[in-house]
């Protein structure tokens, strides 16, 4: 393999990650604010037009990865193993974008909103986007893991991920549902479920992109 090739791979995998560590960033910043609220009333405005700017960055980086992966394509002619990472990380870029307006969609329900009352379920919140920012870094250990043995651990940890966000999704959701009085209330608290089967999309998609990642070392 050519040196320009591989240093085109290792510049790919390095925007991969930085996009992915914005998002990570994105969850914490979730995370500080509720507890920072203790599970009130939380204020998303506050950040809301800097994760706008970095959503922006991600978009500007993830459009570096795709043209980086056409010329490396066009110039380079891979090998049917090459090339399938190359289609891989294609992949992988596009689900990282749609994760990151997962994301977007939780804070951008609040910043419409201004406050969101979570009091109820914010010991649920709290642990859902734990749980996304641990996919995400496991995925990032998946791209910088060469040992097939070692991605399938990773990605068997992003499955019991999945499996946690799962019921604490259903739990959090019932407790909404319980909290149902009248016409004002439902509007309000459904408005809420739909923007958590969102934020639930970040696992599904994060168990995709490991897939993905995995798929050129082996036939998973």
């Amino acid at each position: 393999m050519l040196v320009s090739y591989r240093n085109k791979i290792k510049i790919i995998e390095k925007d991969i990650i930085s996009s992915l560590k914005k998002i990570i960033k994105a969850n914490k910043s979730i995370i500080k604010e509720i507890g920072t609220k203790n599970g009130t009333e939380i204020d998303i405005e506050k950040y809301h037009l800097k994760y706008i700017e970095n959503k922006k960055k991600i978009k500007r980086k993830i459009n570096k990865i795709d043209d980086t992966i056409v010329a490396t394509i066009a110039l380079h002619s891979p090998e049917a193993k090459d090339l399938k990472i190359l289609v891989s990380y294609l992949k992988v870029s596009d689900l990282i974008l749609k994760i990151s307006d997962n994301v977007r969609a939780f804070i951008n329900y609040n910043n419409e909103n201004k406050k969101m009352n979570i009091e109820h379920i914010s010991e649920h919140i709290v642990p859902i986007h734990k749980l996304y920012i641990e996919s995400l870094k496991n995925i990032i250990n998946i791209i910088q893991s060469k040992n097939i043995d070692e991605m399938t651990s990773f990605y068997e940890s992003i499955l019991v991920s999945e499996d946690k966000v799962c019921d604490l999704q259903k739990t959090a959701e019932q407790t909404l549902i319980e909290m149902i009085t009248n016409k004002d209330s439902f509007k309000e608290y459904y408005e809420i479920i739909n923007i958590l089967r969102k934020s639930k999309n970040i696992s599904d998609k994060a168990k995709n992109i490991a897939l993905f990642l995995m798929y050129p070392y082996s036939y998973l």
